[in-house]
């Protein structure tokens, strides 16, 4: 029971969103929220989760359209409203300062979020994202990219 993960579904901003959850097995250092790709799931994360979870707690889930979350016709696909889902999901589990980890398009969604809601995000960690701001000065904290690659490198390693 302790090597399985949490499934569930939630219901927000309109649409059903599936998640995993998997709670840190060692001293506690923060809460990651897994963002993952265009055509993709949370399932390409399968391979890592064990390793962050030994001091993370985890959550992967899919955005709408994607994995087994909700595929509605009336939902708006969009970077804002794809933000919008994470934000109301870390306001569901009561969640602050989480480490926003994005693959691919889940980087832009983890980009959007921040920018959304900065005091929400602790730390980015970006990977191979598609990330697009309209310039640096937006967002500061992203021109310092050392803390970003350290905690990158400290968690994957």
């Amino acid at each position: 029971m302790e090597n399985e993960m949490e499934q569930s579904t939630v219901f927000l901003n309109g649409t059903d969103v599936f998640y995993q959850y998997a709670k840190a097995k060692g001293e506690l250092k923060g809460t990651m929220v897994l963002i993952h790709g265009f055509v993709s799931s949370c399932y390409c994360f399968r391979k890592i989760i064990p390793k962050l979870r030994k001091h993370y707690n985890i959550y992967a889930l899919d955005l709408p359209g994607f994995g087994r979350s909700g595929k509605r016709k009336d939902f708006e696909y969009s970077f804002h409203n794809y933000a919008n889902v994470i934000i109301s999901f870390c306001r569901l589990f009561e969640l602050q300062k989480v480490i926003l980890v994005g693959h691919s398009m889940g980087g832009q969604v983890a980009l959007y979020t921040a920018l959304n809601q900065p005091d929400l995000v602790e730390k980015l960690i970006l990977m191979s994202s598609s990330g697009y701001l309209k310039t640096c000065e937006t967002f500061p904290y992203l021109c310092i990219v050392s803390p970003i690659c350290k905690i990158g490198y400290e968690v994957l390693v």
